[in-house]
């Protein structure tokens, strides 16, 4: 199987998954709202449970377009990205989209792996902030960067190999194929608590 048809196979799994999610987070999210108009004085849990529920709707939301079909013609907006990157942002790490433009799906799709690579590289949390300049990404991890993924990161440039890689991991193998779809390949440096991943 080529790496081009696995690709495809497995963004459009992402998309099957992500669809599925969506509906029953909004469902869980709207419960939510009623049960905090019928009972405005409602405590903590209720505000635990929206809380969740408002992360986990921002993570399948992002999912959907880091590991879904990226058709050709759609387009991903800024004040979207922007959402997004707010909504799944913790206390532990920060997500900050910069661009504001409206950029192809496709391109997006590349911005959004190469955040889930940078967010590894922060265990102990930092800021994980996206430019696009010149038509290259510039995704960059700030933080007390962990030292043990250094094997992740060399995926990025080298021919796919899934040897080693864990589920949580899949974007290091992902990454590469979306930039080789779109004709580039990806490049990275880490120095001074900071990792620069372009492409």
């Amino acid at each position: 199987m080529s790496n081009e048809l696995l690709h495809k196979i497995t963004s459009l799994m992402g998309s099957r998954i992500c669809h599925d999610l969506i509906s029953p987070i909004g469902a869980i999210s709207n419960g939510v709202e009623l049960l905090t108009m019928t009972n405005p004085s409602s405590g903590p849990e209720i505000d635990l449970i929206s809380e969740s529920v408002n992360n986990a709707n921002a993570r399948v939301k992002f999912f959907r377009i880091a590991l879904g079909i990226a058709s050709e013609g759609q387009q991903s907006s800024s004040k979207e990205m922007v959402s997004i990157c707010n909504d799944i942002s913790s206390e532990r790490i920060k997500i900050i989209w910069n661009p504001t433009e409206d950029i192809s799906r496709s391109e997006v799709k590349l911005a959004c792996l190469l955040i889930l690579c940078a967010e590894i590289s922060l265990p102990r949390g930092g800021s994980v902030t996206t430019d696009y300049l010149d038509g290259k990404w510039h995704v960059t991890a700030q933080g007390d960067l962990s030292t043990s993924n250094a094997n992740l990161f060399e995926k990025l440039t080298q021919p796919i190999n899934p040897d080693g890689i864990t589920a949580s991991e899949i974007q290091f193998l992902l990454a590469p194929l979306q930039a080789c779809e779109l004709g580039r390949a990806i490049e990275y440096k880490s120095e001074n608590n900071t990792l620069s991943i372009i492409c």
